[in-house]
């Protein structure tokens, strides 16, 4: 749900490629059940990998995933290129989620299934 929040108010989405939805909202084109491996500057947003899931020290050093996690926000932060391409998409994006096109949607599968 955040994700589409932060898209409705036309701001660029950087998150993890979990099995949760990112991928569906930010490259709804793709299949839902590949993860990356590496930074996916997708249709409506940035996919990253998925973290080990380690909780590390404060004293450690970074990780592989979060230097280039750090990488990635450093860029799109920075360049104005691909805020503009992500701010003219994502408020788009976010309204094809709008409660009256999912609530129909709801409605149809509940009456097929119930048919």
């Amino acid at each position: 749900m955040v994700l589409l929040e932060i898209e409705a108010c036309g701001v660029p989405v950087v998150s993890s490629d979990c099995k949760s939805g990112p991928r569906e909202i930010l490259a709804p084109d793709t299949d839902p059940s590949k993860q990356t491996m590496t930074p996916q500057f997708a249709e409506f947003g940035v996919l990253m990998p998925v973290p080990d899931g380690i909780q590390y020290k404060p004293e450690d050093p970074l990780t592989k995933e979060e230097e280039t996690l750090a990488e990635v926000l450093v860029n799109v932060l920075s360049d104005r290129k691909i805020q503009n391409k992500y701010k003219a998409l994502v408020p788009q994006r976010a309204r094809a989620f709008d409660v009256d096109k999912i609530t129909s949607k709801w409605i149809n599968l509940i009456n097929a299934l119930l048919s």
